[in-house]
């Protein structure tokens, strides 16, 4: 019994530390999209590996997928160029998109992630094997409270996520899209600026962390 009572207590504490660690991204976020309103949201950028922070992205990521018996693929060429971007607000995209789709993936479906050059740009791609999104959510999605019917309303919160990444995106000079299909899952991308080598002297500036 007294081991029962242990797993129950155990399992209150995760709920109540999962539930703070929830409300604190939604008060982040508010305060995120106020600013973004008012604008006084920054970036600050240096020049980023990408590759490495994409890598990070997937394996924090794993273990969730894991619980939820889905699975990520990795598709990322063993060379990336350098963007020019701030690493924590680039970090907070990826986890926010790499969240939605394994969200709202279809049930021991595939998340893939793939990254490559295009232009003057690195494209990250997020493809989920979900249930996929109607023209109207398509046109929406990106709106600050925008709260889509039935499934997909029941789990997106205040509806923050996507219009702050879009944001965050604009301000790196970037573009985000979706492409999707009812029943065929979706592909959230965006792109990034390929970094200009910003030199000091000699010396040229990295963000190599």
């Amino acid at each position: 019994t007294k081991q029962l009572q242990d797993k129950l207590e155990l399992r209150l504490a995760k709920n109540i530390y999962r539930g703070a660690c929830n409300l604190d991204k939604i008060i982040d976020e508010l305060l995120d999209i106020a600013k973004g309103e008012i604008g006084i949201l920054k970036v600050t950028c240096k020049s980023l590996n990408l590759k490495r922070l994409i890598h990070e992205a997937a394996e924090y990521w794993t273990a969730e997928a894991a619980r939820k018996g889905q699975s990520i693929i990795l598709d990322v060429p063993s060379s990336l160029p350098y963007v020019w971007a701030d690493k924590e607000r680039i970090r907070q995209i990826l986890f926010s998109l790499i969240s939605n789709a394994l969200k709202f993936n279809s049930d021991n479906g595939r998340l893939s992630l793939r990254a490559r050059a295009e232009g003057d740009s690195v494209v990250i791609e997020i493809q989920d094997e979900g249930r996929g999104l109607t023209e109207e959510e398509k046109e929406n999605l990106f709106e600050p409270y925008y709260q889509p019917k039935g499934d997909l309303g029941k789990l997106s919160g205040l509806g923050l996520g996507l219009a702050l990444s879009k944001k965050l995106v604009e301000l790196h000079q970037g573009q985000i899209w979706v492409k999707s299909h009812k029943g065929e899952g979706s592909v959230f991308s965006f792109s990034i600026p390929i970094a200009t080598v910003v030199k000091h002297g000699s010396e040229d500036k990295h963000e190599l962390f």
